[in-house]
């Protein structure tokens, strides 16, 4: 469960210890920058409660083990303090960032692509340097890629998105973009019309997944998406010839992290640790 815990207390870390939930939460980073837009309604900051939280939750054994940052142009060249927040708080990063896209974004907030790549290169090396690294899920699934090459499947087999009047989208993503809304849940609603709009949607990522079947970061990256393809291109099976920092960064994680690997192998070809 993902919650922004403000609202967290002992009787619900009880209730999380003793049904084994997962718990994370949402932390942008030091309190000068959580609370600049992690704010109730007072406009008071957020940050005091979910440190208070992660503590009430760890001291009664609920899993509380990870956080998602959402990288933004407020906190974007803030990427150490992010990093070192989370380590601090021995809490596994998950990154996320405000696009450039899409209708419901929060357009102030948004940082081009090639932003969002410089500062995950910034990031990698403080991660590869630190003696005792946190878990940071883009650079998990780059290692996984790299050493357990593998068949990418579609997200649409695992994700389903709802919008808060309970219309249906194939992933989070998408939320608000009607072109690919399946339906709203209702007493009279057919499962039959989401079926064949669901089967559409998978069509296409599928065919974009092919397309990017012989790239050389094919593996590490999660490949094209038509929910951004319909942003940016205005047309969900847009094949792009090149696909700029995104690729980019990809390659240079590769070389960057290939001696490690290498390391990696040997290590435990030889039964070391």
């Amino acid at each position: 469960m993902i919650s922004n815990l403000t609202l967290c207390n002992e009787e619900w870390a009880d209730f999380f210890a003793q049904h084994n939930f997962f718990v994370a939460t949402s932390l942008d980073g030091p309190q000068q920058i959580h609370d600049k837009n992690r704010r109730h309604f007072n406009q008071s900051g957020t940050y005091d409660e979910v440190f208070q939280s992660i503590d009430i939750l760890r001291r009664h054994k609920a899993t509380i083990e990870g956080g998602i940052a959402t990288l933004h142009r407020g906190n974007i060249r803030s990427i150490e303090e992010i990093y070192r927040t989370y380590r601090m708080l021995r809490l596994n990063l998950t990154l996320g960032y405000m696009t450039p896209t899409g209708i419901k974004v929060c357009k102030p907030l948004t940082i081009p692509e090639e932003e969002y790549y410089t500062a995950l290169r910034l990031l990698m090396e403080l991660w590869l340097l630190d003696p005792d690294p946190i878990e940071i899920n883009v650079f998990e699934a780059i290692i996984d890629g790299l050493m357990n090459p593998r068949q990418v499947k579609s997200c649409l087999e695992d994700i389903i998105g709802f919008d808060v009047d309970g219309a249906i989208f194939p992933c989070h993503a998408a939320i608000g973009y009607n072109v690919f809304n399946f339906g709203k849940i209702s007493s009279d609603y057919k499962i039959s019309s989401a079926n064949s709009a669901w089967q559409s949607i998978k069509d296409i990522t599928y065919d974009l997944i092919e397309y990017c079947n012989q790239c050389e970061v094919f593996g590490m990256c999660d490949g094209l998406c038509p929910y951004s393809n319909s942003i940016l291109h205005s047309d969900p099976n847009h094949k792009p010839k090149d696909c700029g920092p995104r690729k980019e960064f990809f390659l240079w994680a590769k070389e960057r992290l290939s001696p490690y690997l290498i390391n990696y192998n040997n290590d435990e070809q030889h039964g070391g640790s």
